[in-house]
């Protein structure tokens, strides 16, 4: 089975080319056989990878014990809880992500002779601590979620993933973003990139129901992003047009449902940042500036208007009652009923319309706070994006580094395509306007290390959370010591770290 994908890939591949090739380009080739010759192995080589991780040859990728393998612990084992689906598949089942893991990993097996083991716990970060904390060498990646591995990193269990000279962070499999603004004082001890889709999954964004637009004759909140008028104030005018009047409950028709985390979303889509970076790749709070300030006044706005927003938090007892599982699937009853316009959300909940067939929608990233603003900052919410690390128990680095830029690169080319087909397959007019819109989203979202080190920062992630029902100026200037204190403490224990 493994070496019929290989060569079916390597089938297809070949098929593309030759299906592009011209009339006067065939008898171009076969007057010029012998150069073809020369270069037949290169580029039978090369046919096998879109994104070519430049493996040494005659690269030896046994291990110590003299196998050829990559052992990695991720986050798995719960149908509801958020796990990483993007490493191991045990076969074929249909499904478009699992096939396309399993398809990358026997494509490694036949190509390279690497086999990836997979070990899924729903508590990476303990495990982590009980087996490294033994200087036990069990894994050779781990994949704890980033906010969890924050104390892991402090406690001196992973190595700096730009210390190890074969792993190409530069390339594009890797995120650029997450290896720029993840690092301090110029050490990166663990990103992300399409190795995995959960950094995809956690992404901050905003669903539409495109029939709502139609039926109310709205302008398209596609062309706004393309404008670069795509604001919080345009959110909440069109909101606020079809918002019924006197809606109380969410059944109602509302213009806009968001959840209480999404203020933190918005702050960083109206161009601020909790944590910034000075000069040194030092992290430095971002919160005590006048534009900040200006964020925050427009969120508590748009969030506390009854005239168009629903909290979606505030009706989980109300979706119960009606025999929802909670109030997240009944937000997205709301989109796919046509009783909701927007509904700030995860990516990942544009699974829950699985059952609504009917349901056409649209995804949007989250608005700037003005229109001169550059660019669509889309927050990532890190509390379930795997991080990859290294543990420091592993002394074959070189290897692993050779390996993870194998796994993510192909990943790239058979996965990622994949998880787009995922957000679409319950649509009933996919279209190539939102296949756009995505990729605005994913290219520019954004890693904030407040977010990230939040319980070590005197949980500095939830202050704009806060600032919805007090005052941001004294909520800041109560803080803001404590908080610069807690991240200078950090800073010192990674002048100490290799």
């Amino acid at each position: 089975m493994k070496k019929f994908l290989t060569l079916l890939l390597a089938a297809l591949l070949l098929l593309s080319l030759l299906a592009s090739c011209t009339p006067t380009e065939e008898q171009s080739k076969a007057e010029s056989t012998a150069n073809s010759e020369v270069s037949t192995e290169e580029s039978k080589e090369n046919s096998l990878w879109k994104y070519d991780p430049n493996i040494p040859e005659g690269f030896d990728f046994t291990n110590s014990d003299g196998k050829a393998e990559i052992v990695i612990l991720t986050t798995g084992g719960d149908v509801e809880a958020y796990h990483d689906t993007a490493i191991g598949a045990e076969e074929m089942n249909d499904e478009l992500i699992n096939d396309a893991v399993y398809t990358r990993n026997a494509f490694l097996e036949d190509v390279l002779g690497v086999k990836v083991v997979c070990e899924y716990d729903l508590n990476v970060d303990q495990k982590v601590t009980t087996i490294l904390s033994s200087s036990i060498d069990q894994y050779d990646v781990v994949l704890p979620f980033m906010n969890d591995a924050t104390p892991l990193v402090l406690s001196g269990y992973f190595v700096p993933l730009n210390s190890i000279e074969t792993l190409q962070l530069e390339k594009e499999w890797w995120d650029q973003r997450a290896n720029e603004q993840l690092s301090i004082g110029d050490k990166l001890y663990f990103t992300t990139g399409d190795i995995s889709m959960l950094d995809n999954d956690c992404t901050q964004a905003i669903m539409f129901n495109l029939d709502v637009v139609t039926n109310f004759d709205l302008e398209s909140p596609y062309k706004h992003v393309k404008d670069g008028t795509w604001t919080m104030d345009v959110l909440k005018t069109m909101a606020k047009t079809v918002t019924a009047e006197g809606a109380s409950a969410y059944t109602d028709m509302w213009g806009f449902h968001i959840n209480n985390n999404g203020a933190t979303g918005l702050y960083i889509s109206g161009g601020q940042h909790l944590v910034t970076k000075d000069g040194n790749d030092l992290p430095i709070l971002g919160i005590t500036s006048e534009n900040a300030s200006n964020v925050v006044d427009k969120i508590k706005d748009l969030m506390t208007d009854k005239s168009c927003t629903i909290i979606i938090e505030d009706y989980n007892a109300a979706s119960q009652a009606d025999g929802f599982y909670n109030c997240y699937r009944a937000a997205a009853w709301a989109i796919a009923e046509g009783k909701a316009l927007f509904r700030y959300m995860s990516m990942s909940d544009t699974l829950r319309l699985a059952d609504y067939k009917a349901c056409q929608y649209g995804i949007l990233p989250s608005p700037k706070f003005s229109a001169d603003q550059d660019g669509y900052a889309s927050l990532v919410s890190t509390l379930a994006v795997p991080a990859v690390c290294i543990p420091n128990t592993n002394d074959d680095y070189e290897r692993i580094g050779v390996i993870l830029d194998a796994m993510a690169a192909k990943a790239k080319e058979v996965i990622t395509s994949a998880y787009y087909d995922v957000l679409y397959q319950f649509r009933v007019a996919p279209d190539d306007e939102s296949r756009e819109i995505l990729d605005i989203i994913f290219a520019e979202r954004t890693f904030d290390l407040g977010v990230i080190f939040s319980s070590s920062w005197n949980n500095i992630g939830t202050i704009v959370n806060s600032a919805r029902t007090g005052d941001w100026t004294s909520l800041v200037d109560s803080q803001k010591d404590a908080m610069a204190n807690s991240i200078q403490t950090t800073v010192d224990k990674f002048e100490t770290m290799d």
